[in-house]
């Protein structure tokens, strides 16, 4: 009897599935791959969306479960991706075995088995990460505000927050702390950089704490075996502490 009604169920959605029509929104969705799902990716949904494997919206508001997640424009809610989730803005929360990927923009909180990319190459006031990134190997990002947290490298253009890596963080320009069990580098870094082996900026305001500190510009400390500031001619290098105001 449960499998006749199973069958019957399966049969009823057959239609929609193969023919996947376009509603301004939906509260349900459910999908194997694009095309063949309920609902045409036209479709907003404003619900649920259960991908198995695939699932493709326009934009999706609520909760997306599945083996990857995909929303064209913007997610708002909790994602949970056996693979991945990806989406061109989100706000809220999400969670991939894998990775990660947003282009435009992020507020909120990620966790990856392996990876978090904010892949939007422009640096504009609208595509900015906000929240916590964390994965086990790298977390990578153009404009960042917040923390993130990865087992191996944190990368970014423009970052303001906190980044903890096992292995190192590599910034351009950088407002606040970095600590890494290896190596800091950046270009222009105001506030800190802590690592057990290496801290390297172009422009440093701030403290250097770490076996081999070096800047061509300082306007800070810098405590370690080996200080070196390029500029200071006469103090450019010094052991155990160094200094330039």
């Amino acid at each position: 009897m449960k499998k006749l009604v199973i069958i019957l169920m399966f049969l009823s959605v057959m239609p929609f599935m193969c023919f996947g029509k376009s509603f301004e929104t939906v509260p349900i969705q459910l999908s194997l791959f694009d095309p063949v799902q309920l609902f045409s990716y036209e479709s907003d949904v404003m619900g649920i969306r259960l991908n198995v494997p695939y699932g493709f919206n326009r934009n999706v508001y609520g909760i997306d479960v599945g083996l990857c997640n995909d929303v064209q424009q913007t997610f708002a809610g909790i994602s949970v991706g056996g693979f991945v989730n990806f989406a061109g803005e989100a706000k809220g929360i999400y969670l991939a075995g894998l990775g990660n990927i947003t282009e435009r923009g992020m507020r909120g909180l990620e966790i990856a088995g392996f990876m978090n990319l904010f892949s939007d190459i422009s640096t504009t006031s609208g595509s900015t990460w906000k929240g916590i990134q964390l994965s086990s190997l790298a977390n990578a990002s153009v404009v960042m505000r917040g923390v993130q947290i990865c087992g191996f490298g944190n990368m970014a253009d423009d970052m303001k927050g906190v980044e903890l890596a096992g292995i190192g963080n590599f910034v351009d320009t950088f407002s606040g702390l970095q600590f890494a069990g290896l190596v800091n580098l950046g270009w222009n870094v105001e506030g800190a950089q802590i690592s057990a082996l290496y801290n390297r900026a172009d422009k440093m305001n701030g403290l250097q704490f770490g076996l081999i500190n070096r800047t061509r510009q300082m306007h800070g400390i810098q405590i370690g075996l080996l200080n070196m500031i390029t500029d200071n001619l006469s103090l450019s290098v010094i052991p155990l502490v160094n200094g330039s105001f």
